[in-house]
């Protein structure tokens, strides 16, 4: 029997699969004969660009080859042989969809068993097929996500003590810093400010509702932290020509500057390192599982270096600059923030001078 002999043993199913919405699905049932040669067409239109799925699939170890040729616009065809199952894909592009017919060619050599199963065309939807499919399919939106409570704006319950309307307004204000339209620009190398935020909203929140406090070894180093940043700050605007320069230019009188200012400068050094080594040591159990303490004493010791720098050395050659550019006003918000924290510590704040300045000869 040649290619084009025409004794076609495919049935057509009911034509459209039946049950489906799809109208350019087809299915057909395939049998050959144990032992006997069988070839034969289908031709099927295609109407819509996309996706062109033939699969066949039957029993048996019988060898079946199959071909798929286009309209006259497409001189193309695609081949696949071999057992079961096969399928062939092809991308349909818009000129080969039109009136003329695709033709699918199936051919069985004369071979040992029965071949019994069938063979399904999926030709593409129409567009609105698709979208009405894919929209039928399509998960439900997620809910709108519930924002934290650090991220919106609170007010404290009626009849608040002062210091608790303090504390709701300095956490209100690096809020709005760091959620505000421009918060995005500034990114948070060091990792500390919205953690920070979150610690302080949960105090906040706490306090309010329930007049629970931090225990006093946590409210004693905010505290400090927030003493802390003040000095800094102090070094910052400092108008003292030991802190503010300018740098003596005689010799001499620059290294007694340098002396006199290094020395003027120890405490605020020593109390850097004495709140990285109250985290280091444990002094502080309350924050241990918080991450902004440790990034926040190491990039304010990094705000410190370049405002001290930034006089001795010049603008230009002072380290960290750009960091403490980007951060310091918010290192400014957070020490209202922790000042207001630790306001609510009862026992007396120890007075801390400074050592007097020793004169430049």
């Amino acid at each position: 029997m040649t290619w084009r002999a025409a004794r076609v043993l495919l049935v057509l199913l009911a034509g459209l699969l039946a049950g489906t919405a799809r109208a350019s699905a087809f299915r057909y049932s395939l049998e050959i004969p144990d032992g006997q040669e069988r070839a034969f067409e289908v031709r099927f239109p295609v109407e819509y660009p996309g996706t062109l799925r033939i699969a066949a699939a039957w029993s048996g170890a019988r060898v079946i080859a199959f071909r798929v040729d286009g309209p006259g616009t497409v001189a193309a065809s695609w081949r696949r042989s071999g057992p079961s199952p096969q399928t062939i894909s092809i991308d349909v592009p818009p000129e080969a969809c039109s009136t003329s017919e695709w033709k699918l060619s199936v051919r069985a050599l004369a071979s040992r068993g029965d071949a019994i199963g069938t063979i399904t065309i999926d030709a593409p939807d129409a567009p609105e097929v698709v979208r009405e499919r894919e929209a039928a399919q399509a998960p439900p939106p997620p809910p709108p996500r519930v924002p934290e409570p650090w991220e919106v704006e609170s007010r404290p319950g009626a009849g608040a003590p002062p210091e608790t309307v303090a504390l709701f307004s300095s956490v209100e204000r690096m809020r709005s810093s760091l959620v505000g339209p421009s918060a995005g620009e500034r990114a948070d190398v060091c990792g500390w400010q919205v953690p920070l935020l979150r610690f302080a909203t949960g105090v906040r929140d706490r306090l309010d509702a329930h007049g629970v406090l931090p225990p006093d070894a946590t409210l004693r180093y905010l505290r400090d932290l927030a003493t802390t940043i003040g000095r800094v700050e102090a070094l910052r605007t400092s108008t003292d020509p030991i802190l503010a320069g300018p740098v003596p230019e005689e010799s001499l009188r620059r290294r007694a500057w340098v002396a006199v200012r290094k020395e003027t400068l120890r405490p605020l050094v020593a109390e850097l390192d004495a709140l990285s080594e109250a985290l280091r040591k444990g002094y502080v159990p309350d924050l241990a599982a918080e991450t902004w303490p440790a990034r926040f004493v190491a990039c304010l010791t990094a705000c410190e270096r370049h405002f001290e720098e930034r006089v001795r050395l010049g603008p230009g050659e002072a380290t960290n600059r750009d960091l403490a550019e980007a951060q310091w006003d918010r290192f400014l918000l957070a020490g209202d923030v922790l000042e207001s924290i630790g306001r609510h510590l009862k026992e007396p704040r120890e007075a801390v001078t400074a050592p007097p300045v020793p004169s430049v000869p």
